[in-house]
């Protein structure tokens, strides 16, 4: 009997069909930058799932799809640079578009060489939503 292949992102796990929505998976240890930014996506149309540490994220993306995976870097347990390296050894999460925020500008280049989305803290909505939108083209 052949086994059901795992929905691909952008599909509905029950029923195999287009979602609408993009789902992100957002890691956050800060509650209030966890919930602000949460109800920032929310309103902008995604599905968010949220976490709040690396090694959380990557217990997630063990069990479920998503669209891409927002992460602050410095988080407990495992920071965000971690989880990124975790993810791109991954060979079914190598190609998972993550955006990367922190307030420390040095952790850029490795995001970006690890093909991914640096954005500093602090930003603007709009500079965060623009960067969403990038990363899920």
């Amino acid at each position: 009997m052949l086994e059901p292949k795992p929905p691909q992102p952008g599909q509905n796990h029950a029923e195999g069909k287009e979602r609408l929505k993009k789902r992100i998976l957002f890691a956050e240890d800060d509650e209030n930058n966890r919930k602000y930014i949460t109800r920032f996506l929310l309103r902008e149309g995604y599905e968010v799932e949220t976490v709040k540490n690396g090694q959380e994220l990557l217990e997630k993306l063990a069990t479920e799809e998503f669209d891409a995976v927002i992460a602050d870097n410095t988080m407990p347990v495992m920071s965000g640079i971690e989880a990124l390296k975790k993810i791109r050894e991954n060979a079914r999460l190598k190609n998972l578009p993550v955006i990367i925020q922190s307030g420390y500008e040095e952790i850029k280049e490795t995001v970006e060489r690890l093909g991914c989305i640096f954005i500093q803290k602090p930003f603007s909505f709009d500079e965060f939503k623009k960067e969403v939108e990038k990363a899920l083209e």
